[in-house]
């Protein structure tokens, strides 16, 4: 077996011991203590198969490694594959690299997979283990894979050390898990606070709990170093109520304002065509929302250049949000095929594509989950969150943590911390749905921290509570929709974000099928187009 190894970011560190060689990236802690750098790889090395796969079950963080020696290729990643790594197994050669651009240029990878692109073009990620290019493998959230050389014979086996499932649910009354909820929220803030030794925690507050929570915890514990920040166009409903809470709790507030010409001007410039490549994994479309607003807080230094950018991702889906609107879709349904279409319905979304398309898509779904037995509702939503965490979320919304790095700044991701997704992986579906666990309390320990009844609304709470009326929700669709047909120039230049400017308006209106999706859709476009022609894949 010949190894071709390339690892691009700066963060990797290597160790080598004899025949073998260590590399690790990121950090986790493990109990009470923070192991990385060359902490990490001394904990990690000599691991056989099963004790790397317990150690790794056992440890809580963001990281990606990767061991070779004696015959054998073993990468790993986290939970959420925060820090992506990619392979390419050609005969008696293994390709390894944080870039999948490397890979291909090393390699006699060329091909693009149509359905795939199918896939990414609906979407916005590609799902399962494979990309956009032919025999271009990543490594799946909670996986271990180990390459080895049978008698010259590659092997591979793949582990997945950890799934988001809801197999072991309490039976305690709600009082009971909020109390306890606070107890892990208390947990993880405790240790990030450390973890942020006094650096600048830079949180991008939005309208919804997520980012509300985590500025909130950090008032809790009296951390002063905090600076919100909200984008947009001026005096939008986002940036009010951003602003409204940052005041609220003391904090420094900053607001970059967007318009439809500064994101034609932002999506053409030379950065983005650098921070798209940057983070092009053939995997997922590069994050769009805040990456001008991150450029600006840059370029007019604004922010210290040690920031630790905190963003919200994902608690409303931890507790619960995305099941609901399965819900008050569906209704309490169960069966394979209401599974896939919720996961249809839900995700792929991105642009129309025929009902060929639709049973290929419902083909690799079905491909990447661990049974098709679905014979409950219940069943249904763990099934369902479980394809969201390892497809949705690990590749396309936490990728988004791209945009800080390539500005050159660090990040953490709190609402995922792992004590948080095993206590909402035990809290029972009649308390996710709704968020009526989650929901309460935030707002409760909002108010406490605010010293008075704040009246905030979030705004996806407004949506929520609208599509609990299905009558008013068809109405006020239909009226929708109404609109779109009659103004569409309209929705094309006050969109809140201004970012359908990204395109001309005669191609914007090409795309748009009604959903504020729009916008990923022509990211994913452009995108498949640059790979395409970078591959001479006219």
């Amino acid at each position: 077996m010949i190894e071709h190894v390339m690892l691009n970011s700066g963060k990797w560190i290597d160790l080598q011991e004899g025949d073998w060689h260590y590399y690790f990236c990121g950090f986790f802690w493990l109990g009470s203590k923070k192991y990385d750098g060359v902490e990490a790889l001394n904990l990690l090395k000599d691991k056989n198969a099963k004790s790397l796969e317990n150690l790794l079950r056992s440890v809580d963080g963001n990281f990606c490694m990767l061991v070779i020696g004696n015959g054998r290729v073993v990468l790993a990643v986290d939970r959420l594959r925060s820090i992506p790594l990619f392979y390419f197994i050609d005969k008696s050669d293994v390709y390894v690299s944080d870039d999948g651009w490397w890979i291909i240029q090393q390699s006699s990878l060329s091909e693009i997979d149509a359905e795939a692109a199918l896939e990414y073009l609906a979407t916005g990620y590609v799902t399962g283990s494979g990309t956009l290019i032919k025999g271009l493998m990543q490594v799946q959230a909670g996986e271990i894979v180990e390459i080895t050389d049978e008698g010259g014979e590659l092997q591979l086996k793949s582990v997945r050390y950890y799934m988001f499932r809801h197999d072991v649910v309490v039976n305690k009354r709600q009082r009971e898990l909020e109390a306890e909820l606070l107890e892990v929220l208390d947990r993880v803030f405790s240790r990030l606070v450390t973890d942020l030794g006094g650096r600048t925690a830079i949180i991008p507050l939005s309208g919804g709990r997520d980012s509300r929570l985590i500025a909130t915890m950090l008032k809790r514990y009296n951390y002063e170093n905090v600076i919100c920040f909200s984008y947009g166009l001026p005096n939008n409903q986002e940036s009010l109520v951003s602003r409204q809470v940052a005041e609220c709790l003391g904090y420094k507030w900053l607001f970059v304002p967007y318009s439809n010409e500064k994101w034609k001007n932002w999506y053409h410039s030379e950065d983005f065509i650098s921070y798209a490549r940057f983070c092009n994994s053939f995997a997922s479309i590069p994050h769009l929302q805040d990456w001008p607003a991150v450029r600006e807080l840059h370029l007019h230094q604004l922010i210290p250049t040690d920031s630790v950018f905190l963003p919200g991702h994902s608690g409303d889906f931890l507790a619960g949000s995305h099941v609901t609107q399965i819900y008050q879709k569906l209704g309490r349904v169960s069966g394979i095929e209401n599974l896939v279409k919720a996961i249809l319905d839900f995700h792929y979304i991105l642009c129309k594509y025929s009902n060929e398309s639709r049973g290929i898509f419902a083909e690799r779904i079905k491909a990447d989950l661990p049974s098709n037995k679905v014979q409950s509702f219940d069943e249904l939503c763990d099934l369902f969150e479980l394809w969201d965490w390892q497809e949705c979320q690990a590749k396309f919304i936490v990728n988004s943590v791209r945009v800080y790095e390539f500005w050159g700044y660090d990040w953490r991701i709190p609402l995922w911390d792992n004590q948080l997704i095993d206590f909402f992986s035990g809290v029972p579906l009649k308390l996710r749905l709704e968020k009526k666990l989650y929901d309460p309390l935030v707002d409760r320990v909002y108010r406490a921290s605010c010293n008075e009844r704040a009246n905030i609304h979030d705004v996806s709470s407004i949506k929520r509570l609208i599509k609990r009326f299905p009558a008013l929700y068809r109405f006020l669709s239909a009226a929708k929709s109404s609109i779109r047909a009659r103004d569409l120039k309209a929705i094309y230049e006050s969109h809140p974000l201004g970012f359908y400017g990204i395109w001309d308006f005669s191609e914007f209106k090409k795309v748009f099928i009604g959903n504020n999706g729009v916008v990923n859709a022509m990211v994913a476009i452009d995108q498949l187009e640059e790979i395409r022609s970078a591959l001479g894949d006219g």
